[in-house]
């Protein structure tokens, strides 16, 4: 039995989902989920579901639990871990509210793009094929004294999308073939003025492949 466990006991990334959504319950489930359906013939008639749900801002994972009158007779996981793209992430973004060129250069995946729209979007769609195009791609970024404001007033975390193919609503129909490979990860930072930014980024495991960017103004009459 502990040899069966061992890779669930020792998994950092579960244990500290686990631990971050003290949240989670065993609820009854009546059938079982689409990405379980390979496994379905293992079943027996007599086992009944029971369903539990862990979320962090950087992974989060199903189990689903089949028991019977003598007690838990399987478990099966899915989920993911997208710690290394949230960290990537939030280390450019800091690199870039501390407008540490060196560091966003070595954090970056090539080629990059930068898609910025709406309220106070001054850079439009711009692409880096190398570093040594960066300074040039991101200034209109660091000279952007509304956003730096915003992003020293950061109070929340980048959070992993639920799926790695997920698209928010407010860039819906912007990711391409090329993107497929990418996790995307968000962030919502604003000023006390009522400017918002919603940040986007699609992060590959060697870096921040793109930044998408879209302002608006919430009026507080």
């Amino acid at each position: 039995m502990s040899e069966a466990i061992l890779p669930l006991l020792t998994d950092a990334v579960l244990g500290r989902t686990m631990k971050a959504d003290r949240d989670g319950r065993v609820e009854v489930r009546t059938g079982i989920p689409y990405w379980a359906e390979r496994w379905r013939p293992a079943l027996q008639p007599e086992m009944q579901v029971r369903e539990a749900h862990f979320r962090a801002d950087d992974a989060a994972f199903t189990f689903l639990l089949f028991v019977d009158e003598s007690g838990v007779r399987a478990v099966w996981k899915n989920g993911f871990d997208a710690s290394q793209e949230v960290d990537l992430a939030t280390r450019w973004l800091d690199a870039l509210r501390r407008r540490d060129l060196d560091a966003l250069e070595r954090l970056t995946s090539y080629p990059f793009e930068l898609r910025d729209t709406e309220e106070e979007a001054h850079c439009g769609s711009r692409r880096a094929a190398a570093p040594k195009d960066m300074p040039g791609i991101l200034d209109c970024l660091l000279n952007d004294p509304i956003l730096n404001e915003a992003m020293d007033r950061i109070r929340s975390g980048i959070e992993a999308g639920r799926t790695q193919d997920y698209e928010p609503g407010v860039f819906k129909g912007w990711r391409r073939p090329e993107h497929a490979n990418l996790w995307p990860a968000t962030l919502l930072i604003g000023t006390d003025a009522g400017n918002e930014y919603d940040l986007t980024f699609l992060v590959a495991k060697n870096g921040v492949r793109v930044l998408w960017k879209r302002g608006s103004f919430v009026s507080g009459d």
